[in-house]
């Protein structure tokens, strides 16, 4: 797992790991990749709560991923395996 860094996010302290999710979450078997800034792929369990081309939420596991960017669209969408392509600003898990 790679290091430990401390964010900001919505006025409380949260560990992130720089290459990947939070323990608790790679635990649960979902994986994010990012193709630069490019898009992502996410492998594992998923469910999509909302989908607009600036913006995407994901519940995972323990919580959920937003994923943040200009003309996102979906390249492929299967039970376990969803890929993503446009510019990425941020993706942000929340418990």
């Amino acid at each position: 797992m790679g290091k430990k860094e401390k964010r900001r996010g919505l006025g409380a302290l949260r560990w992130v790991f720089r290459d990947g999710l939070p323990p608790e979450v790679a635990a649960g078997q979902t994986l994010l990749r990012t193709l630069n800034r490019d898009g992502c792929v996410i492998e594992g369990a998923y469910q999509m709560e909302a989908y607009q081309v600036d913006r995407i939420l994901l519940r995972v596991g323990f919580g959920h991923l937003e994923v943040v960017g200009r003309g996102l669209e979906i390249e492929q969408m299967e039970a376990s395996l969803l890929s993503l392509r446009g510019e990425l600003d941020r993706i942000e898990y929340r418990p």
